[in-house]
């Protein structure tokens, strides 16, 4: 959905806010096709990410990075595994195993 620049970057941790809120209204909504274009939007957002949050080198990345960068990563895996579980909820199950080994790679 985002297929161009975002006019208005924002730090991650605001970024974060926005997944977390376009997932919430997911959560909220009794609508299926809503749910799905948040999900997606959340998605997206959690793509643009990566662009700006660097990935640990390896799966013991606490010793080489400080506390705020391994707190945005976690909190990035938080906000897949919950995409997840929300698309699954869906009946998305291709999106939902995608999900889940992304919060892998960020966990």
């Amino acid at each position: 959905m985002f297929d161009h620049t975002l006019k208005h970057a924002l730090p991650a941790t605001k970024a974060l806010q926005v997944v977390q809120t376009f997932l919430r209204n997911a959560r909220e909504s009794k609508d299926t096709a809503i749910q799905m274009v948040f999900c997606e939007y959340a998605d997206a957002l959690l793509g643009h990410m990566k662009r700006t949050v660097k990935r640990p080198p390896s799966s013991n990345h606490s010793d080489t990075t400080d506390d705020n960068e391994h707190t945005i990563r976690i909190a990035i895996a938080r906000a897949y595994l919950d995409h997840a579980n929300l698309v699954a909820d869906l009946g998305q199950v291709d999106l939902a195993l995608n999900s889940r080994k992304r919060a892998d790679k960020w966990g």
